[in-house]
């Protein structure tokens, strides 16, 4: 800010002196006699106080103080006067040397108005303070009943009268014999015998659903190319698993593979299997052939 106003003061100056030097040379072309104008040196300075921060510039043996943040509203007056003496004669020497008295130019800076700061008043707004609404209820008691006495009377019981108890024979029952229980027959069942699908695997005595209640035979055959050995295993209908009843490494033609006796058994359908296992000790490929008997 203070730059700018000594930079404008500067040219404002500039400005004047040349005026200043235009007057005085249109006022010597127009004089009717030759006559000289001089001027005196114009020496213009500015110095800088370092105290107030004001700067002073200097025209004419004038001083002009410029203060910082003023703003100069009022235009600036340049006084100046013109002494001009002519000569007598353009030969002549001049006695007199029209000088030009400068007048210090004076200018008078305005102040600038302050900034009014304008202060706003923030008016609180008023707090309401929380008001307890209490809510009344009314409760209205119902009116309690009050039990009547209401005094009733015993009522007469007549007593028991002793009534004498007469006995009862009740004849005994006489001995029945039982009768004697009949063995219930086992269901026919109409299973179907399981693998049997290699003719070297083969039980061909007894038949499927056969009813067996004496010792019997099983003939079959029990061979392969590469036979270890063959076993015949039973169980139970209602059981999964097998046992064993006889085991042996020879090799069977349609010939008696084992015999069992159904009276070790109880009465049922059992299953009766024939197992060949190869010479690896494996149950062959298609060596198992197993049929539903019933022992009564």
């Amino acid at each position: 800010m203070n730059r700018n106003l000594r930079s404008e003061l500067l040219t404002a100056i500039f400005v004047i002196m040349g005026i200043i030097i235009a007057i005085g040379a249109v006022i010597a072309l127009s004089a009717p006699e030759v006559g000289r104008i001089e001027t005196s040196p114009t020496t213009i300075s500015m110095v800088e106080s370092p105290t107030d921060n004001r700067s002073t510039a200097t025209m004419f043996g004038g001083t002009a103080q410029v203060i910082p943040n003023t703003a100069i509203s009022s235009p600036i007056q340049v006084s100046t006067s013109l002494t001009f003496t002519p000569f007598a004669d353009t030969t002549d020497t001049p006695t007199h040397i029209s000088r030009i008295t400068n007048t210090p130019i004076s200018i008078t800076p305005t102040a600038r108005p302050s900034n009014t700061l304008i202060s706003s008043t923030n008016t609180p707004i008023p707090t309401i303070p929380p008001t307890d609404i209490v809510i009344s209820a009314t409760v209205t008691a119902r009116p309690t009943r009050i039990p009547t006495d209401t005094r009733i009377p015993p009522t007469q019981t007549s007593q028991p009268t002793n009534t004498p108890i007469i006995p009862t024979i009740t004849p005994m029952p006489t001995n029945t014999s039982m009768p004697t229980q009949v063995a219930i027959p086992t269901p026919i069942t109409n299973l179907v015998a399981e693998g049997c699908l290699n003719p070297s695997v083969q039980i061909i005595s007894p038949r499927p659903n056969e009813r067996l209640n004496a010792p019997f035979d099983i003939i079959g055959t029990a061979t392969l190319p590469n036979f270890g050995l063959y076993r015949i295993e039973i169980r139970p209908d209602n059981a999964l698993t097998y046992q064993r009843v006889v085991a042996t490494q020879q090799v069977v033609y349609a010939d008696v593979l084992a015999r069992l006796n159904p009276s070790d058994y109880p009465n049922g359908v059992y299953w009766i299997r024939l197992v060949v296992l190869a010479n690896r000790g494996i149950i062959a490929e298609n060596g198992t052939c197993a049929i539903p008997t019933i022992f009564e």
